[in-house]
């Protein structure tokens, strides 16, 4: 055969494998559609009412929180359609978020689709902190600060508070919210504990930042940490009703401290707890 028709030959061939693998293609398609039929005239969640469904899938979630592609409720999504389905209309299932800094590569993405799936709902927020949070999901969180019902921050030694995107200096980034709330006014309960070995040792005036733009504030939990003095002025929170100092010190100067500049005209129960390990008391 010659040159010419040794190519065109070949060409021929090349259109026919194209045409094949289509033709594959079309089939397994066709295949998995109906693998998933049968898999859910088999499964026993995709019979169930949804309403039980989703309490299984909400049991399902870990305490504390956890994010990430292997844990709930991500693992959820990688079974089968009908219980990504089930996952994505809970939307409780994702108003509870776990953020350990540093992060790993691609999480903003994770982070970002987690939030969208709350669709607007409060949040529950948990960030273990062993070092700065990266710019990117700093950034992120920021947006959605507005939504932020609990905040719980685990601290290594190290790190400050002001280093917490939420209690950063208020020019480099706090935004009023919709109707000129403040970007935290629906948080309800907040809870910082030093996870270190040694007790650390924090700017008080980065909480009371806090406090100021959290007026609905309940519950305010401080463990293992010990704060500098302020010069602010003290701080009215009303409608805090559960406070905890948790073994913060060694010696009684900074419970004064924080005592002093907290006002709390609804408070209910107040439990102190010495770094000396002595029984607490309310």
């Amino acid at each position: 055969m010659s040159v010419k028709e040794l190519q065109a030959r070949i060409d021929k061939l090349s259109e026919e494998i194209e045409t094949q693998r289509l033709v594959l293609n079309t089939i397994e398609r066709s295949r998995s559609v109906l693998q998933r039929q049968l898999n859910e005239i088999h499964d026993p969640i995709a019979r169930l009412p949804r309403e039980i469904s989703s309490e299984i899938f909400l049991q399902c979630l870990p305490r504390p929180p956890r994010s990430g592609i292997h844990h709930m409720p991500i693992t959820l999504l990688n079974i089968c359609n009908t219980w990504t389905d089930i996952a994505l209309s809970i939307t409780a299932l994702w108003t509870v978020i776990c953020v350990i800094s540093p992060s790993c590569r691609g999480f903003r993405d994770v982070l970002e689709g987690w939030i969208k799936r709350a669709r607007g709902h409060p949040l529950e927020l948990r960030l273990a902190m062993t070092d700065k949070i990266d710019k990117d999901i700093a950034f992120v969180l920021r947006q959605h600060t507005a939504q932020l019902k609990r905040l719980e921050i685990g601290l290594e030694d190290g790190i400050w508070v002001y280093d917490i995107p939420f209690c950063e200096p208020e020019p480099l980034w706090v935004q009023k919210g919709a109707k000129g709330r403040e970007p935290t006014s629906a948080l309800h309960s907040l809870s910082i504990i030093g996870t270190g070995q040694g007790y650390l040792h924090h700017d008080w005036a980065s909480i009371l930042q806090l406090l100021r733009r959290s007026p609905s504030l309940v519950e305010l939990s401080l463990h293992n940490t010990e704060f500098y003095p302020t010069r602010q002025g003290p701080v009215v929170s009303p409608n805090l009703r559960r406070f905890v100092l948790g073994q913060n010190l060694s010696d009684y100067e900074s419970d004064e401290i924080i005592l002093q500049t907290i006002v709390a005209p609804r408070l209910e129960s107040l439990t102190l707890e010495s770094a000396r390990h002595e029984p607490g008391y309310e």
